[in-house]
């Protein structure tokens, strides 16, 4: 550390170039001076690394006061120590500590750069002007991969952000005022927002965003701050998919979303917000498929103009298509344990929301126990009821999985087979009641069980046909195997698998999506399940129906597969 920021204080300030070799450096906080390059080895092998028990920044610029400019910082891997950050001052306040912080910088070129671990934002510029981040590439970062507070004229070009947001506040990349700002990027796994413009620093007027987002709270918010204009925003070929919300737009004005694909948000596609409406804002040329709904909130918009977009009902306001809005709370009965209650939406998944306040049995779960009850039940309107009814206590029962409401009462069936998946014991073999199997591979015998039940766990298996063929083996002619895999409504068109697993070592297809295991641990995405499933359950040997159910009166429904095992070999 002394050695370099040594070079950097005594090298005449003229254009100067520090390069540092390959190699990995553990270095504190790292202060540049005006009219310096910083540039790592052209193999990209150059790794610094925040020194542990340093809290601040690994780069910065040298005058935050006064200011600095003409600063480039080019083929660096920047590690911090998000541990030691967070606790480094012996208390439980964290100082502000990004990867790289610029404060009042004019002129600044950040290319091929990866940030890893930031305990806050990967970087951050504040009251700078004239940026460009070119090629940056962050992952595991705690707040955001970039952030600005009254910045202008900053470009996002070619840059990707994987697993940003952990504190579940921030977002991928945050924008707040400021403005004649462009974004070219690529976003995955934020626990936040995707793309965050805001004016609650200072005003923000004018940016051009075209992003590829998915798996975020929301894909891009634009945020007018009741004190702050906000406007002249345009959404240009953007793909999001796959988030609670798509587009989210709050006290803006001047917004156009063009040529975009808004796909799988699972509340809205579009939302309008905000003390004050949003004003025009045109839609053109954009695709909305499977949403919850595709455009809400329209009372919150004067002067909207949707025009060519797909499914036409978009077009026109007042008759935007899509499903109704879901409501926050309803009354009913639980499918699960019995018990009239009001089930209400309390944040998130709505699939995983809506719990019972009893058995805390979500609207997925609900769902599949419903589709359970109807299949076997003479009398009983859930699953407890059914769980004493005799026809149904007769039935040989198989569930793997250590979680959930079900085993409550399916544990109290003369039948009934739980299994979990251990590393240390052998497959077979019990602990605690419960046998350690692979669906796979499972040890039972051809024809064993009557009735399978998976709750949300096909998608985990490593070959999930194989473990599918498996359970179609020990089920009985005429038994079912009821599941449900988290899937969009409507469904894709096609299987997608995340994960190569043709040989024995798991290569990456896409980046890595985990589920909570049933040990509380973390369990990894392997295969994201479309329309084609069914044809493929009809080759394995299975006749495949798909139970709906509406558990929210005007919301999205959920659903259950209900596989019964036909006569005869599978298919080949």
């Amino acid at each position: 550390t002394h050695r370099l920021q040594a070079i950097l204080d005594t090298v005449p300030e003229r254009p100067r170039t520090v390069s540092i070799p390959a190699g990995r450096y553990c270095v504190g906080t790292i202060r540049i001076p005006s009219n310096t390059v910083i540039q790592g080895a052209a193999d990209g092998d150059t790794v610094l690394q925040l020194l542990p028990g340093t809290n601040d920044h690994l780069l910065t610029n040298a005058d935050h006061q006064g200011g600095n400019h003409n600063i480039e910082i080019r083929r660096l891997t920047l590690l911090g120590t998000a541990a030691d950050q967070s606790r480094s001052t012996g208390d439980d306040r964290v100082n502000f500590c990004s990867a790289v912080y610029f404060n009042r910088v004019t002129h600044a070129r950040l290319t091929d750069l990866r940030v890893c671990d930031a305990r806050q934002a990967a970087t951050h510029f504040t009251r700078c002007d004239d940026i460009l981040l070119d090629r940056l590439s962050c992952r595991r970062i705690g707040w955001s991969g970039v952030s600005t507070s009254g910045t202008f004229r900053i470009v996002v070009a070619n840059t990707r952000i994987v697993d940003s947001g952990r504190d579940d506040v921030h977002s991928a990349i945050h924008l707040d005022g400021g403005g004649d700002a462009v974004v070219q990027c690529t976003i995955r796994e934020c626990t936040g927002h995707g793309i965050m413009l805001d004016s609650e620093f200072a005003p923000f007027d004018g940016v051009v965003v075209s992003a590829d987002i998915a798996h975020c709270r929301c894909g891009i918010a634009v945020r007018g701050h009741r004190n702050h204009e906000l406007g002249n925003v345009l959404v240009r070929q953007c793909a999001i998919a796959d988030n609670a919300t798509g587009i989210d737009l709050t006290n803006a004005k001047h917004v156009v979303v063009d040529g975009s694909v808004v796909r799988r948000s699972e509340r809205r596609g579009l939302s309008f917000h905000g003390h004050r409406p949003c004003t025009d804002v045109v839609v053109t040329n954009t695709t909305f498929e499977g949403n919850g709904r595709d455009v809400g909130g329209t009372d919150r918009v004067v002067r909207g103009h949707f025009l060519g977009n797909d499914p036409p009902e978009t077009n026109a306001l007042g008759g935007l298509g899509g499903v109704a809005e879901v409501e926050y709370d309803h009354a009913g009965t639980c499918s699960v344990c019995g018990r009239q209650t009001v089930f209400a939406h309390t944040g998130g998944s709505i699939r995983e929301s809506f719990r019972c306040a009893q058995c805390r049995a979500s609207l997925r779960q609900r769902g599949q126990a419903y589709a359970v009850v109807d299949l076997y039940a003479e009398d009983a309107q859930c699953l407890e009821g059914l769980c004493r009814e005799p026809g149904f206590r007769a039935l040989r029962v198989y569930e793997p999985g250590l979680a959930g409401p079900f085993r409550e009462y399916l544990a109290g069936l003369p039948h009934y087979v739980q299994s979990y998946n251990w590393d240390d014991l052998a497959l077979g073999e019990t602990r605690d009641g419960i046998v350690n199997q692979d669906l796979q591979s499972l040890t039972f015998q051809d024809g064993s069980f009557d009735l399978v039940i998976t709750s949300d766990l096909m998608e985990h298996v490593r070959r999930p046909y194989a473990g599918f063929a498996e359970i179609r083996r020990v089920l009985k002619v005429g038994g079912r195997h009821v599941f449900t895999i988290p899937v969009a409504v409507p469904m894709a068109s096609k299987t997608v698998s995340r994960v190569d697993t043709t040989t024995d070592t798991d290569i990456p297809l896409l980046p890595a999506r985990y589920h909570i295991a049933g040990d509380g641990g973390r369990s990894l995405v392997y295969t994201d399940f479309g329309k084609d499933l069914l044809a493929d359950l009809r080759e394995i040997g299975f006749e495949t129906s798909v139970h709906i159910d509406t558990g929210v009166p005007t919301g999205p429904p959920c659903l259950t597969f209900v596989c019964k095992k036909t006569e005869g070999s599978p298919t080949t």
